[in-house]
């Protein structure tokens, strides 16, 4: 057994600087030594297997774990903020070989993501996280409409590019407004790798606009990889407002039509606006938990976290870094 993992020491010496300088390289090493990396693997998984069934786990079975723990550790390190999927050019493959192995022996999801950094999304496809940590955020305009541009990008960090190369051809906006808000789009919607986008963020100050670049990039990374994507309060039909808003709303039309004339006529518009109230938030429930918005909000969360952190709390369950509604309710899920 030491042959054999003395052996993927020496060839899958990838580390986060050669993932930097040479991704291909990076990619290739591993590729190459995807046999050797097998053995030890298997035989990690299957100390994880035996010792979820308490049986016992050999000395030989111990060491593959402890390397390849160690090993996923390496090659993972600083790749945990902003949701990817396997068309990134830094896609982790022994972290998602790891994943498979240990999904299949039965391994709970929040320990196979503290093992791996992977996990399977609510639309059933494999994610890792990369590092928003050290993004930065600029004002590239004083007002929508001026010409002098005074950076290039409103949210910068070359983990996007490195991974997906095509978001070099998106244009960005980045305005001081309040309150916060934001919008992408790709200008071929059924194949963005056909033209160019645009990422608008305004926000009243810095921080703020980096929360809001990395929700709307994490949309545009959405579309290039399949993922269920976002949507708006514009998008949102009648019919998809949940019943209870639709009742308030129509309770409010009730309660003016059984005064006289006089009252109606005074009261009209400001029932009207409070219909419209009640409507509005009925459609930002139906935008809250739509699931590309879901993964938005919590890469922009989960965005100055370290790489500790982001391993100790997983993504999926309920909370501050972690899902903000029920699961059970999430809409949009893309099959």
């Amino acid at each position: 057994m030491a042959g054999i993992l003395d052996f993927i020491d020496q060839n899958l010496g990838t580390r986060l600087g050669l993932l930097f300088s040479n991704p291909s390289g990076a990619m290739q090493q591993m590729n190459q030594q995807a046999g050797a990396y097998n053995q030890a693997s298997l035989l990690a998984t299957q100390a994880d297997r035996n010792a979820l069934r308490g049986l016992p786990v050999t000395p030989e079975q111990a060491q593959a774990k402890q390397y390849v723990d160690k090993k996923l550790e390496d090659v993972g390190s600083g790749f945990a903020g902003t949701f990817i999927g396997k068309n990134a050019k830094l896609w982790d493959k022994l972290a998602e070989q790891r994943f498979l192995q240990l999904e299949k022996a039965g391994m709970a999801p929040e320990q196979i993501w503290k093992e791996t950094g992977t996990l399977r999304g609510l639309d059933n496809k494999l994610r890792q996280e990369f590092s928003d940590k050290n993004a930065t955020a600029a004002y590239t305009h004083l007002e929508e409409s001026g010409t002098n541009r005074l950076a290039e990008k409103a949210i910068d960090n070359p983990l996007y590019e490195a991974n997906y190369p095509h978001l070099s051809k998106v244009g960005q906006l980045g305005l001081r407004e309040n309150p916060q808000s934001g919008s992408f789009e790709w200008s071929y919607f059924d194949n963005p790798q056909l033209g160019s986008g645009h990422l608008v963020a305004k926000a009243p100050n810095l921080n703020e606009l980096k929360g809001v670049g990395v929700h709307e990039m994490q949309h545009g990374i959405q579309k290039l990889e399949g993922f269920s994507g976002g949507t708006n309060l514009q998008q949102v039909k009648m019919h998809e407002i949940p019943q209870v808003y639709l009742d308030r709303a129509n309770k409010l039309m009730d309660q003016t039509d059984v005064l006289n004339a006089q009252d109606k006529l005074a009261e009209a518009s400001k029932k009207m606006s409070e219909r419209n109230k009640i409507l509005n938030q009925g459609k930002y429930a139906v935008y809250a938990r739509n699931a590309g918005e879901v993964e938005a909000r919590m890469a922009q969360n989960r965005m100055n976290l370290t790489d500790a952190e982001r391993r100790a709390m997983f993504p999926l369950n309920r909370g501050q870094y972690g899902l903000d509604v029920n699961p059970r309710k999430i809409t949009g899920l893309l099959n």
